[in-house]
């Protein structure tokens, strides 16, 4: 391992790095190497020290405006929309066939006072079931 000591120009101090010495990598194309081009061991050695941070970069300038884009397609009626009057109503639908009366059913043995007439929800909401069913629809009567 070899510490190396550079600056970036002659007013700056001095930093440290870490090299490390090992066989030699592959030759670099046109005289360059690139990071995939380096062991795990040299890669490792680049992190080096935490360094100390320098200024902030002075803000960039504003770019020119772009060019004016061109227009946009225009829709056309008849072909990409259309806006007709809307038709008439079709016409009603047939009326289903009413199904027949049930059957009585057979009457239930009396209950004892206090015991057998306590209703569930079960049976509230069934019994709300079958008078909504006994109420004639508005197609049935006339007024």
């Amino acid at each position: 391992m070899e510490v190396l000591k550079y600056r970036k120009d002659a007013n700056s101090p001095w930093q440290e790095i870490i090299a490390l010495k090992g066989e030699p990598g592959k030759d670099g194309k046109d005289g360059t190497m690139t990071f995939e081009d380096l062991t795990d061991e040299q890669r490792e050695s680049l992190r080096g020290p935490q360094g100390i941070q320098g200024e902030p970069g002075k803000d960039g300038k504003d770019g020119e405006p772009g060019k004016d884009g061109v227009d946009g397609y225009t829709p056309v009626k008849g072909v990409d929309y259309f806006d007709g009057k809307d038709g008439e109503n079709g016409a009603p639908g047939k009326d289903g066939e009413k199904g027949e009366q049930g059957i009585q059913g057979p009457q239930g043995e009396p209950g004892k006072d206090g015991e057998d007439y306590i209703l569930t929800e079960e049976d509230k909401a069934e019994i709300a079931n079958l008078v909504l069913a006994a109420i004639p629809s508005s197609e049935e009567v006339t007024y």
